[in-house]
């Protein structure tokens, strides 16, 4: 991923047809993938409040804290597809504890984690850690965000009480892009001094 391009346009409704209130205190723009594909973001106004400046897929994948933006969900498929390297083939179905553990053995710290409803994708969270009872269910941490919600620190466990609509799961590491903190090293203390 990299830096947002073009000129921004309020946000009305994205291109899958949402219209989401929060949204409306920033615009759209475009950055490309690593492979030069443009995908839409959302680029917060100056003045929101820190917790609303990005959601989940922002912080996942981490475009808040390099770029300040936030991919919108229809895009993340183009985005996992240039970006990233899926960890397992199949999507795992969040019930499935034997597969899901077997996925997770796998996984490092800063693999995300896509849930799907359907063939929606609905949330991503980043592995943050793991447990002293290893790579599982219970004790992968993960760190996720909701919308203006703070981040948080759970498990998958406690993810998947959270996103009951859930029908499967797709771990996913780092592909070919690596991200640089451009935005917030730049921009913190011209942002500092306007608040």
């Amino acid at each position: 991923m990299g830096p947002y391009q073009g000129t921004g346009s309020a946000v009305e409704k994205d291109k899958a047809g949402n219209s989401w209130n929060w949204m409306q205190y920033g615009q759209i723009f475009e950055a490309p993938t690593s492979k030069n594909n443009l995908v839409t973001v959302w680029v917060p106004d100056y003045w929101v409040w820190f917790e609303g400046r990005y959601f989940c897929h922002g912080h996942s994948i981490q475009t808040y804290w390099c770029y300040n933006y936030s991919v919108l969900g229809h895009e993340m498929p183009q985005v996992l597809n240039d970006d990233y390297v899926p960890r397992h083939q199949d999507r795992i179905l969040p019930n499935d504890g034997a597969k899901l553990d077997a996925a997770l053995g796998n996984c490092n710290v800063g693999d995300i984690l896509i849930f799907y409803k359907g063939d929606e994708i609905i949330h991503s969270a980043r592995i943050s850690g793991f447990g002293s009872g290893g790579k599982t269910v219970s004790t992968t941490r993960f760190t996720s965000k909701n919308g203006y919600s703070p981040c948080l620190d759970l498990s998958l466990k406690d993810l998947l009480l959270r996103y009951t609509g859930t029908t499967s799961l797709h771990l996913y590491s780092q592909g070919s892009w690596t991200y640089t903190p451009g935005w917030l090293t730049t921009n913190w203390g011209r942002w500092l001094s306007t608040t």
